[in-house]
């Protein structure tokens, strides 16, 4: 959720006390904790995943596609947030998710160093969302409910769109990112900006942000908790992406459950829902927070389920705590990952699944979970290919939350409270962690662009450091600690700026109503969008 961030916890007091004190004294750290030699970076053309452009793609013959991939029938043109170079249209920039971009850019690990602030957009409150930047105009939502569309080379301000108020709603109605598709609309041509806030999905004109429609996911009661914290992906003409209930149980959310929704991008319609708790009660259990991906190639969309306090009305299944792949077109299961079996220890799979090419030409799936593990995964049938361990995580707040990037066969993210280091390297071959930096936990989504990889953590740094060797190359302060993953395109970097006291303070500690103080007056207000542009 929050743009695969990790908005969702609450941490104990011990670990709040230890990290504001790094927070008072920190300062970017040269070099990185451990360094091991790193594999050869593939050319793109190996490390990039199959596209959805592809008009025939390979296998489908062979009948390794999903139970309907309209891809092995014929090409198709249908609506995707998926764009061309330069842009990054979605969170994760692709359907594959893979946080990177393999578009021409100047930016790289000499000229990284001249970067420079170019704008800043300061917003009422705090922007956890990732901006999304489609031919020069940048769109981010921000907790204050409005979803802004930016000049993405001036910041100046081109139009704002308040939604709905949602009082139930965690953090801000909008906590997670938008997707941009062009969208044929009642025969018209229409660019599409849509985006969760609250318990709705959103469908605003790109130009004017004009409302093209709503769905209304709620269950029609007062301070609802159901939200949709989930970043959506449009592929073929159907947006995808998650829902969720914070744990709460039907008879506190109308009967609404949590789960994945397929909605059909021009007229909001829902087409079919998945919900993870099966034929269960409504028990609270099947929340997705986390942003689903699509396989283009074998027609499957993948997503993570959030965490299931024990319930005695509940029966455990495979979809519980899980990485689960859905036929795209008729929701139907195909299969199942769930490494940690009950009773459920808060160890959700919140972060963004990523599809990629390793570095010996195999693909892979990989999740990252709370419980602090990369796994890698099979495509096709979901089997464990290997697990890496990155930290210990304390419980509800650490492991991988905000969402891993991927490039030249490896693996790039941080990770959130819980032991140090906070930043890992990974193989993505077998899982040997590379080099592991010196940083702040994070919550946001890291981005990799020519052998440059960005991560902002806590400590309100963005930070760039060599894919090779875990090297830092650059370092800028933001407004705000980050929960957003920053936007590549050309030669500039975006980046939404700003959190809230439900990541740091434990909820009925001693320290808790300072803590809330310190961030609901300070840090959540300092919330905005830092534009950063090569000065050469």
């Amino acid at each position: 959720m929050l743009s695969g961030s990790g908005l969702k916890s609450v941490v104990r007091a011990a670990p709040v006390i230890a990290l504001a004190l790094f927070l008072l004294g920190a300062v970017p750290a040269a070099g990185s904790l451990r360094a091991v030699p790193s594999p050869q970076t593939p050319p793109a053309s190996e490390s990039s995943p199959p596209s959805a452009a592809s008009s025939l793609p390979p296998g489908c013959d062979a009948g390794q596609a999903g139970t309907h991939n309209p891809l092995c029938e014929a090409p198709t043109e249908r609506a995707s947030s998926e764009w061309p170079c330069p842009d990054w249209g979605m969170y994760g920039r692709g359907l594959a998710r893979t946080f990177s971009t393999d578009c021409a850019s100047p930016i790289n690990t000499t000229t990284v160093r001249t970067l420079v602030p170019a704008w800043f957009f300061k917003t009422p409150e705090a922007v956890s969302a990732s901006p999304v930047v489609v031919e020069g105009v940048l769109y981010v939502g921000a907790w204050d409910g409005r979803m802004y569309a930016l000049d993405a080379a001036s910041g100046e301000l081109l139009w704002s769109t308040p939604t709905e108020p949602a009082p139930g709603a965690s953090w801000g109605p909008i906590v997670s990112s938008a997707a941009v598709a062009d969208v044929e609309v009642d025969g018209q041509p229409r660019r599409l900006v849509v985006f969760g806030a609250g318990p709705r999905v959103y469908a605003l004109d790109g130009d004017d942000g004009s409302e093209v429609w709503v769905l209304y996911v709620g269950g029609g009661i007062p301070d609802e908790p159901t939200q949709v914290e989930s970043s959506p992906v449009v592929w073929n003409g159907t947006v995808y992406v998650g829902m969720d209930t914070h744990n709460a149980p039907g008879e506190r959310t109308g009967g609404v459950r949590g789960g994945l929704l397929a909605i059909d991008a021009a007229t909001g319609e829902l087409q079919w829902r998945f919900d993870p708790e099966l034929d269960g009660p409504a028990a609270g259990c099947g929340g997705v927070w986390s942003s689903p991906l699509v396989d283009a190639r074998r027609g499957l969309v993948v997503f993570g389920s959030a965490n299931c306090y024990e319930r005695s009305n509940f029966e455990w299944n495979a979809h519980t705590v899980a990485t689960t792949a859905l036929d795209a077109l008729t929701g139907e299961p195909v299969w199942s990952f769930q490494p940690n079996p009950p009773p459920d220890r808060d160890l959700d799979f919140g972060a963004t699944p990523n599809l990629f090419v390793d570095a010996d030409g195999r693909e892979i799936l990989g999740a990252a979970s709370k419980d602090g593990r990369y796994y890698a995964l099979e495509p096709t049938t979901g089997a464990l290919l290997w697990a890496a361990k990155a930290h210990d995580p304390v419980e509800g707040v650490g492991g991988f939350i905000g969402s891993p990037a991927v490039w030249g066969g490896r693996i790039f993210g941080g990770t959130g409270i819980g032991s140090p280091p906070y930043y890992h390297a990974i193989d993505g071959r077998d899982g040997a962690i590379l080099w592991e930096g010196v940083q702040a936990p994070s919550y946001g989504a890291s981005a990799v662009v020519n052998g440059v990889v960005f991560s902002g953590p806590l400590d309100a740094f963005l930070r760039a450091y060599d894919a090779d060797t875990g090297t830092l190359l650059w370092a800028a302060p933001l407004s705000a600690p980050p929960s957003s993953g920053p936007a590549i395109v050309g030669s500039s970097v975006f980046v939404g700026a700003g959190t809230s006291s439900t990541d740091l303070c434990a909820k009925g500690s001693v320290y808790d109503d300072p803590c809330r103080l310190l961030f609901e007056s300070g840090v959540r207000r300092t919330g905005g969008i830092h534009a950063f542009r090569l000065a050469l």
